[in-house]
């Protein structure tokens, strides 16, 4: 009767009636007691109730027909009371004990995860190319793919994140969208593949334009196409500017706009932002260069008084500049 409420999913009647089974009659009738009652305690979160009975399944030889299911269930129950330490060595029993590809599947791919949650990345990667390996095209793929995917971007592993995006063809978890769309242009920019990651930025902006890596996404827009449309510049940098006027990278961009506008011989405009960004704080751009450009703009203004002490000032500020000699002549 205990075992027609288990299969019925009646677990709060399987656990009841299988109790006295547990420890009555054969004992291959007791291990299949003891497994069922064991996994319909956990299935009503009576956790505390259900393990020590699975625990003794996976310590008994007599019990290996169980074992993979067992740690299976185990592993769900420390998920479920948020114990990813102790889930992960019953996944990585199950992935052992297991024969068939699809419970090995399912439990490399958790493990995979917990333990790139737990700052494994080695064992990580290696749960995750197992469960990819199966040939299995279903969800645990798509997670142990994401996994993947997720491991490469934050090791900036740029050829082999690209190769995976190029494999799985979009195939990984629908939460990371956003994530996806941004990892790949970001790869093709730092290994200098500007329209492939202008493509793919201008993607990622137009689908998530309010995700708060968009000013990042934008930014990194503006750096790949002054690689290949340097003529765009101007229009690029204005349009940041007003889309992002507070942004992180508002000075990078200045400076860009800046010296943008110096090289088009518009040293009036250049002067204003050269200007403001003399005046910014703690920010990691080249004083000297700043102070030197300011210069010239008043300079090429005719403006020779003020470029005269701004020319003192920076040959005072930085003596050691290769521009020091030229800032005193003038």
């Amino acid at each position: 009767l205990g075992s027609l409420h288990y299969q019925d999913q009646e677990y709060a009647k399987a656990a009841k009636i299988l109790k006295k089974a547990t420890v009555e009659g054969a004992e291959d009738t007791r291990l299949a007691a003891r497994y069922m009652r064991g996994i319909s305690l956990l299935q009503i979160e009576k956790h505390a109730e259900g393990r020590p009975l699975l625990e003794a399944v996976l310590g008994n030889q007599k019990a290996k027909q169980y074992w993979p299911y067992a740690a299976q269930a185990m592993a769900q129950s420390f998920e479920k009371t948020n114990q990813p330490s102790l889930a992960l060595p019953m996944w990585q029993q199950m992935l052992m004990l297991s024969t068939e590809p699809k419970p090995k599947q399912l439990a490399a791919t958790r493990a995979g995860w917990l333990a790139m949650q737990q700052g494994d990345l080695e064992n990580a990667e290696s749960y995750f190319k197992q469960a990819t390996g199966f040939g299995i095209d279903n969800q645990w793929h798509t997670m142990a793919s994401s996994g993947l995917f997720r491991l490469f971007y934050e090791q900036k592993r740029h050829h082999e994140l690209l190769a995976l995006s190029e494999k799985e063809k979009g195939n990984f978890l629908e939460s990371m969208k956003a994530e996806v769309l941004l990892a790949v242009p970001t790869a093709q920019y730092a290994l200098a593949k500007f329209d492939d990651a202008d493509k793919g930025f201008k993607a990622f902006l137009e689908a998530f334009p309010e995700n708060p890596a968009a000013p990042l996404a934008a930014f990194q827009r503006v750096m790949a196409r002054s690689n290949t449309q340097p003529d765009k510049l101007l229009d690029d940098t204005e349009a940041f500017l007003a889309k992002y006027p507070s942004s992180p990278y508002e000075a990078n961009i200045l400076y860009l706009r800046a010296q943008a506008l110096s090289q088009a011989d518009r040293f009036a405009e250049a002067e204003t932002v050269w200007r403001k960004l003399s005046r910014l704080k703690d920010v990691e751009l080249p004083r000297d260069v700043i102070q030197f450009e300011l210069a010239r703009s008043l300079f090429e203004q005719e403006k020779m008084m003020e470029a005269a002490e701004a020319y003192i000032s920076f040959a005072e500020l930085y003596p050691q500049s290769e521009s020091a000699l030229s800032a005193r002549i003038r």
